[in-house]
């Protein structure tokens, strides 16, 4: 079953705002908030910023803006 928009802003609000993105081995932080009629996500380890009409969009263009931007400036290695 899908939330609702209202119940998503009160899973966000629950979290303090942050959810995060995998990106395969890494996982990154995003904020999510309200701007007017969009939703903006950011993702504040690497910079990128995406919106979106609805969460899933913000954060789907997020996903893709900070995938191109790691193909192009590639984070260096974690060591264990």
């Amino acid at each position: 079953m899908a939330l609702q928009e209202n119940e998503k802003i009160s899973v966000l609000r629950l979290f303090g705002g942050w959810l995060f993105l995998d990106m395969k081995t890494r996982s990154f932080a995003v904020v999510v908030h309200k701007e007017e009629d969009l939703y903006v996500a950011e993702c504040p380890e690497i910079g990128t910023v995406d919106q979106g009409e609805t969460i899933e969009q913000a954060i789907a263009g997020l996903r893709e803006a900070t995938r191109l931007y790691l193909e192009e400036f590639p984070l260096p290695k974690e060591t264990i």
